[in-house]
């Protein structure tokens, strides 16, 4: 019933975004990409995190400023059930749609000449296979702890945390990260998006970062707590 429920609240960005994903495909195979003005990498990070921040406000955080937020939660079930459902749908359908985006952008570098060079666009050390796979995981991390800031926020501030973590999102790579530059040079906060490969004099993918590992591990870690966060707050709310 539950899972229902949010699949119907989530499903038409969830195909939207498969949609635009396809339109893209036909783009690449009509050869679009032969014209040399056009963009030849185009950025996934702005419509994913657009695309986390929207799956953020699906769940208990917009039942609970809604009429069905008192009923969902009287239920004969543990209020971390509907968190953790929320999150397992969630990251489940972000990750169906950033594997699909990543794929086809592979593709595109992979099987299409840059105009004027003559060499294709994921010139690598790596396979094909490992340079996806890679993309994949460090766009899923970034996707992970925006969706767990904005579910959180929610919870918080119910639909008026979509705001709140809209601000906490971009204060840090804005704000924060500039402050801290210009009075502690020393100090590097790291980025927001994992930096998964050493790149060569000429922009090219060269191997993976050193490291790696434990990095995609820390990251990996840090959108875990958002839900542990959300559950403490539910417990400890009265709903109306």
């Amino acid at each position: 019933m539950y899972t229902w429920k949010y699949w119907r609240e989530s499903r038409i960005t969830f195909f939207s975004a498969l949609a635009v994903a396809a339109l893209f495909c036909i783009l690449i195979f009509n050869e679009i990409f032969d014209d040399p003005t056009f963009s030849r990498s185009p950025t996934l990070v702005v419509p994913l995190v657009f695309l986390a921040w929207r799956y953020g406000s699906f769940g208990v955080g917009h039942d609970l400023d809604d009429n069905c937020g008192s009923y969902l939660l009287t239920r004969p079930r543990s209020r971390s059930f509907f968190v953790w459902h929320d999150w397992s749908l969630g990251i489940a359908q972000l990750l169906c749609i950033t594997i699909v985006m990543n794929v086809l952008i592979a593709i595109a570098g992979h099987l299409l000449p840059v105009p004027g060079h003559g060499a294709h666009l994921i010139p690598s050390s790596l396979s094909f296979s490992a340079v996806v796979t890679l993309n994949c995981t460090a766009n899923l991390l970034l996707v992970a702890l925006v969706f767990g800031v904005t579910y959180l926020c929610t919870v918080l501030l119910k639909l008026k945390g979509l705001l709140m973590s809209a601000g906490v999102l971009l204060s840090y790579p804005l704000a924060l990260v500039p402050i801290v530059k210009y009075y502690w040079p020393t100090v590097h906060l790291p980025n927001l998006l994992l930096t998964e490969f050493i790149r060569s004099t000429d922009g090219r993918i060269a191997a993976p970062a050193s490291h790696l590992g434990i990095s995609i591990v820390a990251r990996a870690a840090i959108p875990l707590l958002f839900p542990f966060a959300a559950i403490r707050l539910l417990q400890a709310r009265d709903v109306e």
